[in-house]
């Protein structure tokens, strides 16, 4: 049985939880991105910090937005669900705006996911 053991921290967990989320959605695998992202979001425990969550709560307070990363990590709820890109995409900027309020900046990884949802943002603008 390997003996392997790594040193890690709340930063570097939250960073390689959001960046392989980021690798999940590129994937398809919805619901692992979901879960990773909502964990890197929620491993940094840092008080007083406002981030995208937080805002959002306060515009869309009547509003679950923990439907999906519960329902996939809970028995409860029905047996099937159809999530959208869009929960996913939300789910990480989340989980990268949190990091980034707590630590004062992003990964590469998380930059290019950025920009890249603006350039997709802008490309269905332009179209419509």
């Amino acid at each position: 049985m390997p003996d392997r053991s790594i040193d890690t921290s709340k930063r570097l967990a939250s960073q390689r939880q959001i960046e392989a989320a980021i690798l999940h959605y590129n994937n398809g695998a919805f619901e692992c991105a979901i879960t990773l992202a909502h964990a890197g979001e929620n491993v940094v425990g840092k008080p007083g910090i406002i981030s995208f969550f937080n805002r959002l709560k306060e515009t869309m307070f009547d509003t679950d937005h923990n439907l999906f990363a519960n329902w996939l990590k809970h028995p409860t709820g029905p047996d099937t669900a159809t999530i959208s890109e869009l929960e996913v995409v939300a789910m990480i900027q989340r989980g990268i705006s949190k990091f980034s309020t707590a630590y004062g900046g992003v990964t590469v990884n998380m930059q290019n996911f950025m920009e890249g949802q603006r350039k997709k943002l802008a490309t269905a603008a332009d179209k419509a």
